[in-house]
C-alpha cells in the first residue's frame, strides 16, 4: 500500500507522541515491551501493519539523516576560498 504525503505527516505525529521510541533519557526507552506498545499504538492510530509502520519510519529516519548530513557539509569550513 502506497503511504501517501498526509499519511507519512501522521505516522511522524504519532512517532514524536511516543518518546520511549526516540529519547534515550527516556525511562523506559530500554523496554522492548514498552517500544513494541508503541509500534502497535502507531500502526493502529495510522491503519497500517506494525511492520509495515516501523519500516517506513525508518525510511524516513534515514532519508532525514542523510539530507541533514547534506546540509551540513555542503555549509562546507571555507575550503576553496581566498583571502585577500
Amino acid at each position: 500500500m502506497k503511504w501517501t504525503n498526509g499519511k507519512c505527516r501522521e505516522l511522524i505525529q504519532e512517532y514524536e507522541g511516543y518518546s520511549t521510541l526516540w529519547d534515550p533519557r527516556h525511562g523506559t526507552c530500554y523496554s522492548k515491551n514498552k517500544k513494541h506498545g508503541a509500534w502497535v499504538a502507531i500502526a493502529k492510530a495510522v491503519g497500517r501493519p506494525e511492520e509495515e509502520t516501523w519500516m517506513k519510519m525508518e525510511s524516513l529516519l534515514g532519508s532525514f539523516h542523510r539530507e541533514k548530513a547534506k546540509t551540513k557539509s555542503s555549509m562546507g569550513t571555507g575550503k576553496g576560498t581566498t583571502q585577500h
